[in-house]
């Protein structure tokens, strides 16, 4: 058995074995203090296993909690704030600093209404806040995408607008900072981005699938989208795909870009995690300056540019 061989160890011999078998030993084991080495690992073992418990549970949806956004202190309010939806179609405002319920979105106090409110016909799939305009978004399964106006207050969080025009459950929503567009996916197999103020939709890309992940490139504002089995880069900007990403068996789940290392994460249902070159835009070298004009250089057609397809 591992304790019978941890006896027999000779720590300059089994230098291999004291690492592997010294997390099976409790604390006060006298095999920790016959190898010294042990109990300094035993130690370092418990230290960062320590950060994996939970520290609080924040308990009030009556059905299962699909997405969080977080409004941070730096924007000028007074405490760190977290935005929470789910299949219970009801929006929660938490206070992270005091670890409690803050506000629920309900009626307006000023006419006695102050009863919970339903966000959405549909259940809440994601939901994502704009810093810049101080407001939210989330995605419904009743296919459609609701903007309000963040507020402390429950009873304060007007609703804006409505991004209508999905044909399915829209599974994803994202703020590009970058364009100033909000960016829906959706199963209909489309990607849609919105004016800022969501009064009309710019483009409709084909992402030849059910979309199951939106991912904002932070450097250059693209679009990552999980597609089944393949990530899909689009350039908003010309609105053309311009890199996909093959490896992945089975559906993709969460992607993340990590600009410091110019890199995409992306992890699946085949129990994989991936790790990918950032696309770069291309830069076009011009042979004669003075005579390409501004509107050649703003109407250059990226659609020549075949996009770029990486195996991994």
């Amino acid at each position: 058995s591992a304790i019978n061989l941890l006896h027999d160890i000779e720590p300059t011999r089994d230098a291999g074995l004291l690492e592997r078998y010294s997390v099976l030993l409790d604390s006060s084991s006298d095999l920790l203090r016959k190898h010294g080495s042990l109990q300094a690992d035993q130690e370092s073992v418990t230290n960062r296993v320590a950060g994996f418990i939970c520290k609080f549970v924040l308990t009030g949806h009556t059905g299962c909690v699909t997405s969080l956004a977080v409004v941070e202190r730096s924007i000028g309010y007074d405490t760190t704030y977290l935005i929470s939806g789910g299949w219970d179609r009801k929006i929660y405002i938490w206070d992270l600093e005091a670890r409690k319920l803050h506000d629920t979105l309900r009626g307006d106090d000023d006419y006695g209404n102050d009863t919970d409110e339903l966000a959405s016909d549909g259940i809440i799939l994601d939901i994502e806040f704009c810093k810049e305009r101080n407001e939210f978004a989330y995605a419904s399964s009743d296919r459609l995408v609701y903007i309000r106006r963040f507020s402390t207050r429950g009873s304060e969080m007007r609703l804006v607008n409505v991004l209508q025009g999905h044909d399915g459950e829209v599974t994803q929503v994202r703020w590009c900072a970058f364009h100033q567009l909000w960016i829906t996916g959706s199963e209909d197999g489309t990607i849609r981005l919105w004016s800022a103020d969501g009064v009309s939709y710019d483009t409709v890309l084909n992402a030849h699938g059910s979309v199951g992940v939106l991912c904002i490139d932070q450097v250059n504002g693209c679009i990552l989208a999980g597609v089944q089995h393949a990530i899909r880069v689009y350039d908003p900007e010309y609105k053309t795909l311009v890199q996909t990403n093959h490896g992945h068996k089975d559906a993709v789940r969460d992607i993340i870009h990590i600009h410091e290392r110019n890199q995409y994460v992306s992890v699946s249902w085949d129990k994989t995690i991936r790790i990918w070159n950032a696309y770069k835009k291309p830069t076009r070298k011009w042979r004669n300056v003075d005579r390409d004009s501004e509107d050649t250089r703003k109407n250059f057609n990226f659609n020549t540019v075949e996009p770029i397809e990486h195996q991994s």
